[in-house]
């Protein structure tokens, strides 16, 4: 029997991949009483997660991003949201919050972390020196 109380954390870099991938997994884990909170970057479709009435968290999470500086601001932010909400799941959805959603779970104490990698990432899209030798 689940505990009311018991809350699971999708972290996803945008909130329309969110509803397209996620969603039934969402309402699945609301039916057997699970509180959902799902943090995303900004966008339209935050509207629509919190009509669902999912609790949404904004976090600074650039798909392509790059700069070192707001890559750890976005890793302070997951653990700060993680360290508020004190999930007993975080469900991380796409490379980016793999990554960093793992490193700010552990840091945070997190005690059970879902990581699902969906496709290659934008990296392996490249062509030419750069991507080749990011890819590598």
């Amino acid at each position: 029997m689940m505990i009311p109380s018991t809350k699971i954390l999708f972290v996803v870099n945008a909130p329309e991949f969110f509803l397209s991938h996620r969603l039934p997994i969402a309402e699945a884990a609301r039916h057997q009483g699970y509180s959902v909170h799902v943090a995303t970057g900004c966008g339209s479709s935050v509207s629509k997660i919190t009509q669902l009435g999912f609790t949404h968290h904004a976090i600074a999470l650039a798909r392509r991003g790059q700069n070192p500086l707001r890559e750890l601001v976005t890793l302070y932010d997951l653990v700060r949201l993680n360290r508020k909400l004190k999930p007993d799941i975080v469900h991380l959805v796409t490379i980016k919050p793999v990554l960093y959603g793992g490193i700010a779970a552990r840091l945070s104490g997190v005690p059970a972390v879902v990581a699902a990698v969906s496709g290659l990432g934008t990296v392996f899209l490249g062509q030419g020196g750069l991507a080749g030798l990011a890819a590598s």
